[in-house]
């Protein structure tokens, strides 16, 4: 029993059957130490979004020993969907499972949906965050459940707005095919080709700006299956406001998750 000090209330004992208090019981808890009453699993790992260290990649070990592995401190990211393995002090600034409307909240714009337990748009959209992550690198992982480009593009946005300034990574429909683009407004801007696919396959749009020491520089990626298509530019501006958006002009898209990743570096160690 807790003793409360004088003119405290008593608090009651937790219930050692449900320890977070969400209402679920420990047996049935996918995170009985971290308060879930809505028990959402992402990518149906049995470990909760509250708890997994890698949401959007099934990782039931929850394994994270690649920092360990050099001398370094776990980061909290698991090895199953760290882009920086061996190296410590990544944080997850913000995810976006898009289960609940409320969600939306967080973010300002237009033509975007919330939807069974879905991100969509069947066209024009773009949507900013109202409040940006500090740190010096920032990848922000959109995974995507189907996207048909049509005519059209959908791109993730850096540090801008991405129509007077910022860093880009577009997805779009080119002359051969589908092309990914790195841009900074008023800079660089490097092309790659991607592989063709089904519109209904799932696939993943990373936009990640790294500084170190000695670069500035942005690397977009389509991620499908076991295929990696990277396009990358060194960057002029190194203004960092750590804000993002996610754009879509003419695209039809569903996005199953936006994951938001904070890195260390020189300003930030």
């Amino acid at each position: 029993m807790l003793i409360a000090c004088e003119g405290e209330p008593m608090l009651p004992d937790a219930d050692p059957d449900d320890l977070d208090g969400d209402g679920i019981a420990n047996a049935s808890d996918n995170c009985e130490r971290q308060n879930n009453p809505d028990q959402h699993d992402e990518d149906g790992d049995a470990i909760g979004d509250a708890c997994d260290n890698c949401v959007a990649t099934a990782n039931p070990t929850q394994a994270d020993t690649t920092e360990v592995a050099v001398n370094a401190f776990e980061d909290g990211v698991g090895d199953a969907c760290d882009y920086r393995p061996g190296l410590a002090g990544d944080q997850v600034g913000a995810l976006f499972t898009w289960a609940a409307p409320e969600q939306m909240n967080a973010w300002t714009g237009t033509g975007w949906t919330i939807d069974g337990d879905e991100l969509r748009t069947t066209g024009t959209a773009r949507w900013q965050i109202k409040r940006g992550e500090m740190g010096d690198g920032l990848i922000v992982v959109a995974r995507m459940t189907s996207v048909d480009l049509a005519n059209g593009a959908l791109t993730l946005v850096i540090d801008g707005d991405g129509i007077n300034a910022g860093l880009t990574c577009t997805l779009q429909q080119g002359s051969g095919g589908e092309e990914l683009v790195a841009r900074e407004l008023g800079g660089a801007m490097s092309t790659a080709n991607v592989p063709a696919s089904d519109p209904l396959m799932p696939r993943t749009l990373v936009a990640w700006r790294r500084l170190t020491r000695v670069t500035d520089e942005l690397e977009c990626r389509v991620e499908r299956g076991t295929t990696t298509t990277e396009a990358s530019i060194v960057l002029i501006d190194d203004t960092i406001i750590g804000a993002y958006s996610i754009a879509s002009s003419g695209a039809s898209a569903s996005l199953s998750s936006v994951i938001v990743l904070t890195t260390p570096g020189p300003k930030y160690p």
